[in-house]
């Protein structure tokens, strides 16, 4: 780097130099267009040299990663420790939702929201939270989703204004 700084110093006080003598003989003008050629090449070489010198640094860097990978790979396996194994099961509560539980989880939902992979807006639910609850409930006793209530037609119902427009 220390190299690199000189370099660029070298070369800048060449092209000053070139500037100020531009109007001096033929002669020191060659000359001084020649030392300014050679030291933009021993800048553009310089930076060269430091291009390749830190790739081969990343080089290195990732082939020592890549060792200490492979010596991590051939670690001894010591997973069959007993205190790992003799995890006691968790405690979870596999029962049916109770009504109001979901009538409440009903309530909670945000309207306008998109729906999800089973394509049911929430709107669609808070409608009327008493069949969606019952239907929830079958659900959760039966443990199948029913074919047929994926088909069904449901209609946009007009808002007053366009319904009494429509009237007269």
């Amino acid at each position: 780097m220390v190299e690199q700084s000189f370099v660029v110093e070298n070369r800048t006080e060449a092209k000053n130099k070139n500037s100020r003598i531009e109007h001096e003989g033929q002669a020191d003008k060659k000359q001084n267009q020649k030392e300014y050629s050679e030291c933009i090449m021993a800048v553009r070489r310089s930076i060269r040299k430091d291009k390749r010198n830190s790739v081969e640094t990343i080089a290195s860097c990732a082939q020592e990663a890549a060792d200490k990978n492979d010596k991590m790979n051939t670690l001894p396996d010591n997973t069959d420790l007993p205190e790992i194994l003799d995890v006691p099961e968790m405690q979870m509560n596999t029962q049916a939702p109770s009504r109001e539980q979901i009538c409440q989880a009903l309530q909670e939902l945000k309207w306008g929201k998109a729906a999800g992979n089973h394509m049911i807006t929430a709107d669609v639910l808070k409608i009327d939270i008493n069949i969606a609850t019952d239907m929830m409930l079958f659900l959760f006793s039966e443990e199948k989703f029913p074919g047929n209530w994926t088909e069904g037609i449901i209609t946009k119902v007009p808002k007053k204004e366009i319904y009494e427009n429509a009237k007269t």
